[in-house]
């Protein structure tokens, strides 16, 4: 009998903890769902900013990046006698729907017009995995410049 009322209350305490946990944990989670939605702040260095981001992922997915939101930022300089300055920043977002449950690499493209005038290219890679909650990932960029970088 005193073995029948334990195997019931480990019963009961492992039924509870899983009703617990089933309601504590968010909606949210999403480690199975291969969409991510990256985002970040785009710094291309110095005065220079952001006009163009073309995103390439080794899962096929490519397009035109979201680069319609910008910031202000302010940036110590030593040069021009050394000054703060206000530097827009971009803010990019790219919508990735079949993200490989090992991770994808992604590869921004970044063309970047001159405060001078003129306009420059680089890019860089890195892994985006599923996330454990939610579908965002966030990654800030930055070209390394003689003005430094924000992000």
């Amino acid at each position: 009998m005193k073995k029948l009322a334990i195997r019931l209350a480990m019963i009961l305490a492992v039924t509870l903890g899983l009703a617990v946990s089933w309601q504590v944990s968010p909606a949210s989670a999403t480690w199975n769902d291969p969409n991510v939605n990256v985002s970040g702040h785009i710094d291309c260095g110095g005065l220079d900013s952001a006009a163009w981001v073309w995103y390439e992922a080794t899962n096929g997915e490519r397009g035109w990046a979201n680069i319609d939101d910008w910031t202000s930022v302010s940036r110590w300089t030593s040069a021009f006698g050394g000054r703060w300055l206000w530097v827009k920043v971009k803010t990019y977002r790219v919508d990735l729907h079949n993200v490989s449950s090992d991770g994808t690499t992604l590869t921004l493209k970044v063309g970047c017009n001159g405060a001078l005038g003129g306009t420059s290219q680089w890019q860089t890679s890195f892994g985006v995995n599923r996330p454990t909650f939610g579908r965002s990932a966030t990654r800030h960029i930055c070209r390394d410049a003689a003005l430094g970088c924000w992000v």
